[in-house]
């Protein structure tokens, strides 16, 4: 049994794409001399690339929709996990007289890590067509230690200097100072 996985940015997966991809997979299986194979189940969805806009009902939102989906990947269980655990941490140094009437739930994302995805983003959103070649850049750059620790939001300054030396210099200063301009303008930097 084999689970194979893969991905593609794109702002609508199309049926066309689902079965490109597939093809991609028997045609690299059949290289790989595995010339006997069935496909039993085929599963797709779409993760959410960006920030969500914030909970506006005034609820505590977990998860989603309490900021916990990192944007430049989509990645969000580890950080559910966090943000659960720190507020379950907070909640349990409050008064013995009663919960507050919101818990404390906070975004498990450090800020340079959301400035570092904000850029990322506009990059991929302004110049797509560079998209294959800043992901081989970055998996060149890192070893898988390193990327998971990148993605995971455990990265060290020195780590995500790695990153930022890895990708072309000119196009992130540009979507630097762009998301700086959003961010003066609109009061915000978050990419809807």
């Amino acid at each position: 049994l084999l689970a194979v996985q893969t991905s593609s940015l794109s702002p609508l997966l199309k049926r066309w794409e689902l079965l490109m991809h597939l093809r991609v997979l028997q045609l690299a299986l059949a290289g790989a001399l595995l010339l006997r194979f069935s496909v039993t189940h085929v599963e797709h969805g779409a993760i959410p690339l960006g920030r969500l806009p914030e909970n506006q009902n005034g609820l505590t939102g977990i998860g989603g929709n309490g900021g916990a989906i990192r944007p430049s990947s989509g990645y969000a269980f580890v950080f559910i996990q966090k943000q659960i655990a720190r507020a379950v941490a907070k909640a349990s140094k409050l008064p013995s007289d009663g919960m507050p009437a919101d818990l404390p739930v906070t975004t498990p994302h450090k800020t340079v890590d959301l400035l570092m995805d904000d850029v990322f983003l506009h990059v991929l959103r302004t110049r797509p067509d560079l998209a294959p070649s800043l992901f081989l850049r970055m998996g060149s750059a890192l070893s898988g230690d390193e990327f998971a620790l990148f993605l995971s939001g455990e990265a060290s300054w020195t780590l995500r200097l790695k990153v930022i030396m890895a990708m072309p210099k000119w196009v992130f200063v540009r979507a630097a100072l762009a998301c700086l301009r959003m961010f003066l303008f609109n009061g915000h930097s978050r990419h809807k």
